[in-house]
Formats: C-alpha cells, structure tokens, sequence
C-alpha cells in the first residue's frame, strides 16, 4: 500500500516579496505576449529551489488547476519550463528551463522573427503591386520601401540579438560580466 505524503501548502502570502516580484515578471511577459499568469508561474519555477506540482503552482498563483494546466502546455511549447523528476506518489513536478536564453532564442524565433518575416512579404507585395484603388488609400511607395528596409533592420538585430544568447558566454549566463564589458565600452 502506498502511502500518502503530505506536502504544506504553497502560499504566496508566505514570502510577499517573491510574490510581488512574480506579479511583476508576470506583467512584463505579457507584453511579450503571454498571459500574465505564465510569467508568474515561470518566475516561481525558476526561482524556488525545488520543482513543483500542478496543485503547487495552481495554490502559489492562485488560479484553477485547469488554467495551471493550459500554463503548462503553453510555457513547455516553448520549452521555458520542463518536468522535473517525479515527487511523492508519482506527481508530477515542473521546474524552469536552466537555459533561460535558449527559451528566449526559442520564443524570438518562433514569433518575432515569423512576424518580421510575415511583414516583410505583405511589404514586398505591396510594393510590386499597381493598386486599382482610389488615390486616396495608395500607399506611397517611398514609404513602403522604406518599411521593407525597416523590417530588414530589425530581423538583422533580431537575428544578432539571438545570436548573441549562444554558447557559455551569453548575456543570460553571465550577466553581470555582459553588463561590466558594456559599462567599460561606454
């Protein structure tokens, strides 16, 4: 017979600074078009020193386990987070992906980049096409070349940017070196 362990509950109350940094993580990666709530969740994976069960994560973040799921499926897409070993009883636990760069290589890529690239050919098209449309709605195909030029500026530092989160040495491992060799180049 098995026997049940009894883990205490997570709650965020019991550590309010981790809970406002999470808040406040959760809030940045929305603007970099996920949910609130996965940021928050990444945060406390990454930042607990144990990986931690759906239920955890559904109690510390206060939403249902069915959204905690859906978080999941979502942030191991882009594999931001990945399942750690088994807990007690076989639950299954989850933990931050170490490798935060190549998460953000992964999430650049497969947005920003096909965005930029989705762009880059509305432009394209717009610009090799004579439009039958009145006057007033011509794009001006100065202008237009010059949003394809843009586009081609930002996926060159897109690309340079990704780029730069490979190999040991990257921003994301070694952060405060990366910001002390800018520093010195100021």
């Amino acid at each position: 017979m098995k026997r049940k362990i009894r883990h205490p509950q997570v709650k965020p109350q019991a550590n309010p600074e981790l809970a406002a940094l999470a808040d406040l993580v959760g809030e940045f990666i929305e603007y970099w078009g996920f949910k609130a709530v996965q940021g928050r969740m990444w945060c406390y994976l990454y930042l607990l020193a144990r990986p931690l069960s759906s239920k955890e994560l559904a109690q510390l973040v206060r939403i249902s386990p069915a959204l905690v799921t859906q978080s999941i499926q979502v942030l191991s897409e882009y594999q931001l987070i990945v399942q750690a070993s088994k807990g007690p009883n076989g639950v299954l636990r989850f933990e931050a992906n170490p490798d935060v760069a190549a998460g953000i290589r992964r999430v650049l890529a497969s947005r920003e980049m096909r965005l930029f690239g989705r762009i880059a050919t509305a432009a394209e098209t717009l610009k090799g096409k004579r439009s039958s449309a009145p006057a007033s709605v011509q794009a001006d195909e100065t202008r237009v070349a010059l949003v394809t030029e843009w586009v081609s500026v930002a996926q060159l530092g897109l690309g340079m940017g990704m780029d730069l989160l490979k190999g040991a040495d990257h921003p994301f491992a070694r952060p405060a070196a990366f910001a002390t060799g800018l520093s010195k180049r100021a």
